[in-house]
């Protein structure tokens, strides 16, 4: 899905803003309002197997965030994390459909990956214990609740207080070259009020903290916490996004484009 035109805001001028110490309230204390809901974690039942055994063994048992019954259409497959306990062990099917077993497993840790249509899979670190038959009882996320990381299941991908403002390298840094490169055809120029011409001006890569400081809170708004935000300079536009928590129209993620004087241009919808 490329470009969808969400609407065209023009707003007030915005006054500049200067990049706060990195040790500042604002950047440090944010987390704490993003704490995980308790159904993130694996609720385990310990169980005992037979005496003297040394494996272990697991059951699963996968249900949605918002309902405590069991999903019949579940994909569970368990790896081992150190290679010296074998190779990866496919789900088997025991009892029945609703509970899926492991048997035999040598002690260790093992990454546990759970899934359902519909539902966002997820991806978690589980200790076998010799002669241990524990349940797990694994909650799924909706899947755009799992994509939005609506319960915080994951950590959040705001800007730290060791982190620049500015997003400079990785694949998200080409993509909004692309992106803002795209704007920037002719026949786009009226639209987004860029000077008439034939040429494409040549996108620039924003590495001013300053610049990138302001276009965060700009992109987010007064109340979000600080971002690593992409700025791209393209003619007198300047391209915005934030790659790590971007703003959401529906499962579409949030582009802006502000003026040379920080005015809100355009909201894009990709």
């Amino acid at each position: 899905m490329r470009l969808i035109y969400a609407g065209i805001a023009w707003s007030l001028g915005v006054a500049a803003c200067a990049y706060p110490n990195p040790r500042s309230t604002r950047v440090a204390s944010w987390e704490s309002r993003f704490t995980p809901d308790v159904r993130c974690q694996i609720r385990v039942t310990p169980g005992v197997s037979s005496a003297g055994t040394h494996t272990g063994s697991v059951t699963v048992r996968v249900h949605a965030f918002d309902a405590n019954e069991p999903l019949v259409y579940t994909l569970v497959s368990i790896a081992p994390l150190d290679s010296s306990l074998g190779r990866p062990r496919r789900v088997t099917s025991k009892d029945s459909l609703r509970f899926r077993s492991f048997d035999g497993l040598e002690p260790g840790r093992y990454e546990l990956i759970s899934g359902a249509i519909s539902f966002s899979a997820r991806h978690d670190t589980i200790e076998i214990r010799p002669g241990m038959s524990d349940t797990l009882d694994v909650g799924l996320e909706l899947f755009l609740d799992g994509y939005r990381n609506v319960h915080n299941c994951r950590p959040r991908g705001f800007r730290r207080s060791f982190e620049s403002a500015c997003v400079t390298d990785s694949e998200h840094v080409e993509d909004a070259i692309d992106y803002a490169r795209s704007l920037a055809k002719p026949e786009d120029r009226r639209l987004f009020h860029m000077p008439a011409g034939d040429t494409i001006p040549q996108p620039r890569i924003i590495r001013d903290e300053r610049i990138c400081e302001k276009a965060g809170r700009l992109y987010g708004g007064p109340e979000s916490p600080p971002r690593r935000v992409v700025v791209v300079s393209v003619g007198k536009l300047f391209v915005v996004y934030d790659p790590f928590e971007p703003e959401a129209a529906g499962e579409f993620n949030i582009w802006m484009v502000f003026d040379e004087h920080w005015r809100e241009v355009v909201r894009l919808a990709s």
